[in-house]
């Protein structure tokens, strides 16, 4: 199987590096927008133990963010 696969990548091998290069242009066009939709962090939740000591040490120690 691997070989019928080798030989018909080596005879087409220009037309695959262009279907990959038009590959990767469709990709960054119709990707390209998206980083400003995603979000970086913020989902926390409120009900969770964690959260809830975490608010619990800012209120009473004036706990910070480790700035390492």
């Amino acid at each position: 199987m691997f070989d019928r696969l080798g030989a018909f990548t080596v005879r087409r091998r220009r037309w695959i590096l262009v279907a990959t290069a038009v590959f990767f242009v469709l990709a960054g066009a119709v990707g390209g927008g998206v980083a400003d939709r995603l979000s970086s962090g913020g989902f926390n939740d409120p009900d969770a133990e964690a959260t809830r000591a975490t608010e619990v040490l800012r209120a009473e120690f004036g706990q910070q963010t480790p700035n390492l």
